[in-house]
């Protein structure tokens, strides 16, 4: 699955191999290439066979960075939004590298 806003696209969701593999997250670059941004962990309750799987949303070293949820959706919206995040600060960097090489030769 992929997430656009406008004419961009900036989140993939790669399907899971196997009904437990965690779905991988990458960010769109600008290059057209992806880069992997966490992923989606899917938990499941000890207590009760009935429970919903719990969705961990976890960055590339394995630090929770959204609340768990029961809701899949919502775990992919939030990666959207971070994937929305990073894009706009690597242009933001960029640009501001460029702007201090202008500078330097000058």
């Amino acid at each position: 699955m992929e997430t656009e806003w406008g004419d961009e696209l900036f989140a993939h969701f790669s399907l899971a191999e196997e009904f437990d593999d965690p779905v991988i997250v990458s960010r769109f670059q600008a290059d057209g290439s992806i880069v992997p941004i966490g992923q989606i962990r899917m938990e499941f309750s000890c207590k009760s066979e009935n429970d919903p799987p719990m969705y961990i949303s976890v960055d590339n070293k394995g630090k929770e960075i959204f609340p768990p949820t029961t809701d899949l959706f919502f775990a992919e919206r939030m990666f959207e939004k971070y994937a929305k995040r990073l894009t706009k600060q690597e242009e933001i960097r960029k640009k501001k590298s460029l702007e201090k090489s202008k500078q330097r030769n000058r």
